[in-house]
């Protein structure tokens, strides 16, 4: 048993999936999802069977100045930047498009407490606030950047 309640809904699911279809036509990559037991993050990028990256999906029905993560989704996304050595991304989708952001191994953000009063265990915790400006419209693969 877990120890907090995981609240995916199937229309959560349905975002993901359109989301690693659209990554996947616009990188020309495959979009492999994880298990969740196993990794932090939710896909693997692959191309021509290597892995190239890995990415950490988010749905967000508003754009803010600020997009939260959890510290420790960000700190292991860190780590595992470092140890792969392959590019791991935070990829949003807003109302407006789908965004990444390029985790970076050595950026630090000062963690606030911060999350969701729903009441839940875990649901307030330690979190990042990355400054949306610094995500990059998601292109077609060799389009100008």
């Amino acid at each position: 048993m877990s120890w907090r309640p995981k609240n995916e809904t199937e229309a959560d699911l349905a975002n993901e999936s359109a989301a690693a279809a659209e990554l996947s036509s616009r990188w020309g990559v495959k979009v492999v999802k994880l298990s969740p037991f196993l990794y932090t993050v939710d896909w693997t990028l692959v191309r021509e069977e290597r892995v190239i990256g890995f990415a950490e999906f988010k749905f967000r029905t508003k754009k803010h100045p600020k997009t939260l993560l959890s510290a420790a989704k960000y700190w292991k996304m860190q780590e595992l930047a470092k140890d792969s050595g392959v590019p791991v991304f935070l990829i949003v989708r807003w109302p407006d498009d789908l965004w990444a952001f390029k985790i970076d191994a050595t950026q630090r953000w000062v963690p606030k407490l911060g999350g969701s009063p729903r009441g839940q265990n875990g649901d307030m915790e330690p979190v990042v606030y990355i400054p949306t400006k610094k995500f990059k419209r998601v292109k077609q693969r060799g389009e100008e950047k």
